[in-house]
């Protein structure tokens, strides 16, 4: 005996096709702030974070100048994301901080068409080396994943000393080797010590 179907279907019947919307799909929030007391803005941050039920899928803090900068990549479905950008904005006129947040529409995809490398310089304080740096690597099409800079005093003389670390992405239709070439030779010119090597994955 073929066993009945259940009522309201019979063959040769459409039938919906449900898929999940886009809105399931987690959201990302940057959150960019500066304010005094470092280690209060921290716990205040993480805890607003956590308490919206989202997660930190990045996150950057440095004491500058005694005031902390810091930045977030905070994650979560999208009342998630709204809860916490209204618990943001309350933490900012509570404490008088300079906060910003930005919502990522489209989370980036891995690009499997780039080779991620380290680069490391030193040199003397000169105005303007940061942006001849970078605009050597913009002028290749080269993207500029991370900076980080800072100054000290050489040992001895006192006299300030740039140094600098980028992550960058070489695409893989640049020969490498030539672009190492030619980095190295801009550093001759402009009295820069560097280092380029690979990312180990």
């Amino acid at each position: 005996m073929i066993p009945a179907l259940p009522p309201g279907m019979c063959t040769g019947q459409k039938h919906t096709r449900f898929t999940m919307s886009k809105s399931s799909s987690p959201m990302q929030l940057i959150v960019t702030a500066v304010g005094a007391h470092p280690s209060t803005m921290i716990e205040e941050l993480s805890r607003a974070i956590g308490d919206c039920r989202c997660s930190v899928a990045e996150a950057r803090m440095t004491d500058l100048g005694g005031d902390l900068a810091a930045y977030f990549l905070a994650e979560g479905n999208w009342n998630h994301i709204a809860r916490l950008e209204t618990a943001l904005e309350s933490l900012t006129n509570r404490l008088n901080w300079k906060l910003r947040t930005h919502r990522v529409e489209d989370v980036p995809q891995d690009q499997v068409d780039m080779i991620p490398y380290t680069v490391d310089i030193y040199a003397p304080e000169q105005p303007g080396v940061l942006h001849e740096i970078v605009s050597f690597f913009s002028f290749h099409d080269v993207q500029i994943h991370d900076v980080s800079v800072s100054r000290y005093e050489a040992p001895f003389s006192g006299s300030p000393l740039f140094t600098a670390h980028l992550i960058v992405k070489v695409p893989s239709s640049i020969r490498v080797i030539s672009l190492r070439d030619e980095f190295l030779d801009f550093c001759d010119h402009t009295n820069l010590d560097a280092i380029m090597e690979p990312i180990k994955r």
